[in-house]
């Protein structure tokens, strides 16, 4: 490929690499608010980098926080239910059509905690629970959409 042909394609490509990006970032933060020990507390810590790791922006400019708040309770005893979550706030960012949960709550069954811890699984239920229990509001796996 020569002159003219090859500095369009070369322009055009420079274009597309170099257009800035519609996204803001997500910000997590937990509060824990008891009944979880130090070491536990360091698995939400890697959760919540996990996420920020592979969830790198929202479909607006600006910044989108989270908090959850996250407890060690007493659910059903051991092996039933380990922990429940869902969103206790939302928001809408003021150019996006879509709703963000921008608070949370994630309680984890005392009971189950420590067998978790020791098994190796906390990191994963507490992951899943941010995940699926719709604090991040996937439905068919896409944000909820309001316009």
């Amino acid at each position: 490929m020569k002159g003219l042909p090859k500095l369009v394609l070369s322009v055009a490509v420079a274009m597309c690499v170099s257009l800035p990006a519609n996204a803001g970032l997500f910000n997590i933060s937990i509060n824990n608010l008891g009944g979880l020990t130090p070491s536990q507390s360091s698995a939400f810590d890697g959760a919540v980098a996990f996420w920020e790791t592979y969830l790198t922006g929202v479909q607006s400019v600006f910044d989108h926080s989270i908090v959850i708040d996250a407890s060690g309770t007493s659910i059903d005893g051991v092996g039933g239910i380990l922990a429940s979550a869902g969103p206790t706030s939302i928001t809408q960012l003021a150019d996006s059509p879509f709703v963000y949960s921008n608070k949370g709550s994630m309680q984890f069954d005392t009971a189950d905690l420590s067998n978790m811890e020791r098994n190796g699984t906390l990191f994963d239920v507490i992951v899943h629970e941010m995940a699926c229990y719709r604090i991040w509001n996937f439905v068919d796996n896409r944000f909820y959409q309001t316009r």
